[in-house]
């Protein structure tokens, strides 16, 4: 941080994660290291309700209150209050708040772009460029066969029914992480069998030194209603916000259907980088196309053969995909040494 000449970059989580995916592969490999390296002043934000961000003025995490939100949210107030905080932290009282670079993976995708429907001004004044890896929005043509499954069987109901109301595979104490991590040390097939059920085949297999950090550090958690908000975007193929039933989305929009995030509003004048890989079984093909036409996007990059975890953890991520990520951000931004 600090008022410094570096331009900032703000690096920002998928579902179940946190913000040390952005550094898990170490420096000359993360993207978050490469980053600073070329001068940008990164930071990383943590969505509510994961490991790292259960703080609040009044409510504590043992309550349901706490836990009674969704990515709306993070959208409605997260992302922009921390945009906020990061130009107050760069910028003199007396300047014009600097612009950021916005770099997202899976729903940091996900809560920017209904940021950007919502209100499109602010971000529009506050972002140089948006990239988004694993871009999601609209989610009906997903390939993952685990994640329909849950959604159609209704698992968001089924944790209602049986009183999960709170949080949703929440990061455990130090004795269960370790346990992650020696069952990942010792079933690391296992592990890598049910990533790529969930996220798709990987380009390249994960080393097992990987898997084991990754069963250490992950998951980051989220909450419930979260998890809702997803499957019930699975089952209806639209990108809404969370369907609370008839009569308190009466209260909370004024409609008795949750309404729908207009992307038509997301700024063409915005620089956007939209990034897929055809393995991908969280961004199919179909909702990928829907959502480039959508926000005015005409040159996409696919990648062939990765899936939705590749972008962070495939070892060659540092050779294959930031080089282009970071030489898209310098076209836009002349970071400072």
């Amino acid at each position: 941080g600090g008022k410094s000449k570096r331009k900032a970059v703000l690096l920002w989580h998928g579902l179940l994660d946190d913000a040390y995916t952005w550094v898990e592969q170490g420096k000359g490999r993360a993207l978050a290291y490469l980053l600073a390296d070329q001068g940008y002043d990164v930071w990383m934000g943590n969505n509510r309700g994961n490991c790292y961000c259960q703080e609040h003025t009044y409510l504590s995490p043992k309550s349901e209150e706490f836990w009674n939100f969704s990515w709306d949210e993070m959208a409605k107030y997260d992302l922009q209050d921390t945009i906020k905080y990061i130009q107050r932290k760069k910028t003199p009282p007396s300047e014009t708040p600097a612009k950021i670079a916005y770099i997202g993976h899976s729903e940091g995708t996900t809560q920017m772009f209904a940021g950007l429907s919502e209100n499109p001004k602010f971000f529009e004044q506050s972002l140089s460029c948006f990239v988004a890896l694993g871009p999601v929005a609209r989610v009906g043509n997903i390939d993952s066969r685990a994640l329909k499954a849950l959604a159609l069987f209704r698992m968001d109901y089924i944790c209602w029914v049986i009183g999960l109301r709170k949080s949703f595979m929440p990061r455990g104490s130090m004795l269960e992480q370790q346990f992650l991590g020696i069952f990942s040390y010792m079933f690391p097939s296992v592990v890598e069998v049910i990533l790529t059920l969930l996220c798709g085949k990987p380009n390249t297999p994960m080393a097992t030194n990987d898997i084991i950090n990754w069963g250490q550090h992950e998951p980051g958690g989220s909450s419930i209603v979260n998890i809702a908000h997803w499957c019930q975007m699975i089952r209806s193929d639209g990108f809404r916000k969370c369907n609370y039933g008839s009569k308190r989305n009466l209260l909370r929009y004024g409609t008795k259907d949750a309404p729908s995030y207009d992307l038509s509003r997301v700024p063409r004048s915005l620089n956007k980088l939209l990034i897929r890989g055809t393995n991908d079984a969280l961004v199919g093909k179909t909702d990928f196309d829907w959502l480039c036409a959508q926000v005015g996007v005409t040159d996409p990059v696919e990648l062939e053969g990765w899936n939705h975890t590749d972008y962070l953890w495939d070892p060659n991520a540092h050779v294959t995909l930031y080089p282009r990520v970071i030489k898209y951000v310098n076209s836009i931004n002349a970071p400072a040494h």
